[in-house]
């Protein structure tokens, strides 16, 4: 699937839905928000993806 639309809001959208034969895209964005978080690293862009899917998350319970 292609999306020319990189805002985040389109991007967790995405995510949250996405999955593949090693598990879900929300779970791989959370893996490496993580990874980046205990190496002292950060990645802005990705902090927004993480809260806009856990958002989603939440709204659809």
């Amino acid at each position: 699937m292609y999306e020319s639309d990189t805002s985040v809001t389109t991007v967790a959208r995405l995510a949250a839905k996405a999955a593949g034969v090693f598990g879900t895209n929300a779970e791989y964005i959370d893996n490496l928000f993580t990874a980046l978080q205990e190496r002292n690293m950060a990645d802005e862009y990705l902090a927004q993806v993480v809260q806009h899917l856990a958002e989603y998350s939440e709204s659809r319970m």
